[in-house]
């Protein structure tokens, strides 16, 4: 190989880099949601109106009905009844479920026939539900997880954290397959991950 060529491959190598962060950059600047200095009220409709920051209705109220998990349980109805109001204090009615909302601190999401608070809002955005294990009569709460670039949810466990969280990071990979508390440390390894994140 010529000095030449070894040259014009480094350029290359160089520019592929710079490139890969730059996408990285840019996709994370062009998420509002995680660059806004203040959440807006409002109601989304879709997972986009959520990641701009930028829901339809802000002169909405939204209240929801308070219910346990064991009341779906026990045939009480599967669906949490939400109950909107305009302005003036008119009940809107919605063809279906809201993507969620955001009452000016906190984002909520639809799951589960219910809305559950993120909890942790970053690239992997987290959320806790809580599901009624009739048989042994009680609660057990599972934690939930979602890429902000496709909205796509799953469960948070060891299984989903390495294929969609870690895969990339080689060093924390390691670290927590040898980690003997990685089943309570995941949402220390998601924020680690959304930390880098928002330092690229």
């Amino acid at each position: 190989m010529t000095v030449k060529n070894l040259v014009l491959g480094l350029i290359i190598i160089n520019s592929l880099t710079l490139f890969g962060q730059n996408q990285i950059t840019t996709s994370q600047e062009n998420i509002e949601i995680l660059n806004c200095d203040k959440l807006k009220y409002g109601l989304y409709h879709s997972f986009t109106e959520f990641k701009n920051n930028d829901p339809t209705d802000t002169n909405f109220i939204i209240k929801l009905e308070m219910r346990l998990p064991v009341e779906q349980q026990y045939g009480y109805g599967n669906e949490q009844k939400s109950f909107i109001y305009d302005e003036n204090g008119k009940p809107v009615e919605m063809d279906k479920p809201l993507w969620g909302f955001c009452d000016g601190e906190k984002v909520f999401i639809y799951s589960n026939h219910m809305y559950f608070e993120i909890i942790t809002l970053g690239k992997f955005c987290v959320f806790t539900i809580e599901d009624y294990k009739r048989m042994r009569g009680r609660y057990k709460t599972r934690d939930y997880f979602f890429d902000i670039n496709t909205g796509e949810v799953f469960e948070l466990n060891s299984e989903n954290l390495i294929k969609m969280v870690l895969h990339n990071d080689p060093i924390l990979l390691e670290e927590f397959n040898n980690d003997r508390a990685k089943n309570s440390m995941m949402h220390w390894y998601v924020n680690e991950i959304n930390s880098k994140y928002n330092n690229q």
